[in-house]
């Protein structure tokens, strides 16, 4: 359905350019530019509205009908699909103590198959896979139309994953513990059954950092989480104490964890999405939220070699130096620990004329 989505767009967008460059001929019309309360659609502003999505749905249905009646459709349609699940595609694999992971979908797999290989086997012709999870099989099971969302992991050993499932491929995930030695859901284990976009991270085996919806309160108008919560294993999410939030009115908050190499903590962290590129950056020191005194287009990148690193968008100036746009800055760890706005930094790079990160 996407790739038919994709080449209905397409030919829309052809068609649409032919009809504004017809119009450009044609002598504009003085008209005022509609406020809201002349937009006869300004309902479609409230996009998960059940009036939206049937709206949509009776587009799709309109739009589709008129591709379909196209003599090309039906030969694009087979030539997208046959690079889709051709067999020959590079095996993408991310490195995890226990094997190569990879995600694939073919004509046989459409929800997908996560799997692993050893290093040995994918340098061969013909690696040899074995299956994790069956999303197909899964799907069939539960009678949904589960998507395949990606998984976080407890690092180091990332055996202990919540994985996010989404049901027809909407936004809003679910997520349930999976252990990837047993290739087995856990039973009695973590579980958020109420769909919500964000996520997860591991504090430990039992423990979980939480920033999804929780209900009325807890999404921004944007309808993103902005609360976090730290939840236990054998307790409710109702009842999971809330460590940080933000503003009704950022585009999205939470908190996160600053973690090594080793998945050794050593920080806990937050962020409010003021805008879609703009955010404020905090520190827990002493059980409150330190803001961090860096630019609102810069975050923090993470821990290399006992220096924490921090990626800049735009230029910086601190203690008289001025780091440039798109640089990489270092602070000792221990020393950003202690004093987070007032440690020492020193740029690790700097992009030339015609680079960038």
């Amino acid at each position: 359905m996407k790739l038919v989505s994709t080449f209905a767009l397409a030919l829309a967008m052809t068609a649409a350019s032919t009809t504004a460059a017809q119009a450009q001929t044609a002598p504009a019309a003085e008209a005022p530019i509609p406020g809201p309360e002349q937009d006869p659609y300004i309902w479609l502003e409230e996009a998960r509205s059940p009036e939206a999505l049937a709206w949509v749905a009776k587009e799709n249905e309109r739009t589709l009908a008129a591709f379909e009646a196209d003599p090309r459709y039906a030969q694009a349609k087979a030539e997208a699909l046959a690079i889709f699940d051709s067999e020959d595609r590079i095996p993408f694999v991310s490195f995890r103590p226990d094997g190569l992971y990879n995600f694939w979908q073919d004509k046989a797999n459409p929800k997908g198959l996560l799997r692993r290989t050893t290093l040995e086997s994918y340098r061969t012709d013909k690696p040899e896979w074995e299956t994790i999870l069956d999303v197909d099989a899964l799907a069939k099971a539960e009678g949904k139309e589960w998507v395949y969302q990606g998984s976080t992991c407890l690092p180091p050993a990332l055996n202990k994953c919540m994985i996010a499932l989404s049901d027809g491929g909407e936004d809003a995930t679910i997520m349930r513990e999976f252990d990837t030695a047993t290739k087995q859901f856990v039973e009695g284990g973590f579980v958020l059954d109420a769909k919500s976009q964000g996520g997860i991270q591991w504090i430990d085996e039992d423990t979980l950092l939480v920033g999804r919806g929780f209900g009325e309160g807890t999404l921004t108008e944007s309808e993103y989480p902005f609360t976090s919560r730290v939840w236990k294993r054998g307790t409710r999410i109702e009842d999971a104490p809330e460590i940080f939030r933000g503003e009704a009115s950022d585009v999205w908050a939470g908190a996160s964890l600053l973690r090594d190499n080793t998945g050794t903590i050593h920080a806990r962290t937050a962020f409010r999405g003021i805008s879609f590129h703009e955010s404020i950056n905090y520190v827990e020191q002493n059980g409150q939220w330190l803001e961090l005194d860096i630019p609102k287009k810069a975050s923090l990148y993470g821990i290399v070699d006992g220096h924490v690193l921090i990626s800049t968008d735009v230029d910086w100036t601190v203690d008289g130096q001025t780091f440039p746009a798109d640089s990489l800055i270092a602070v000792n760890l221990e020393e950003w620990k202690a004093n987070p706005n007032g440690a020492k930094k020193a740029l690790v790079w700097a992009p030339g004329e015609r680079q960038t990160k």
